[in-house]
């Protein structure tokens, strides 16, 4: 369980590195989201494991219909997914 969850985890915070919430994006935002992600996602492994997958799931299409450069659209995205999250726990 341990091995799915870290791989669910990385996997989600390779699809959504660059994104940023609600506050100005810039590489301190991106590090910030990404490690309130890292520490969200377990706690939703063990509250919800089917909501996590379709997360995951949500958040590699998400990662490859969003462009790398388009940091708004990234924000965006990583902001809907912590919605998720923080609704589901």
């Amino acid at each position: 369980m341990k091995k799915t969850i870290r791989t669910l985890v990385s996997l989600s915070i390779i699809t959504l590195l660059s994104a940023c919430g609600g506050e100005p994006c810039n590489e301190e935002t991106i590090k910030k989201k990404t490690q309130e992600l890292t520490e969200k996602m377990p706690k939703l492994a063990m509250a919800d494991p089917a909501k996590l997958t379709a997360l995951t799931t949500k958040m590699m299409s998400i990662g490859q219909s969003v462009a790398s450069d388009d940091i708004d659209a990234q924000c965006e995205a990583l902001d809907e997914i912590m919605d998720e999250i923080d609704a589901a726990l």
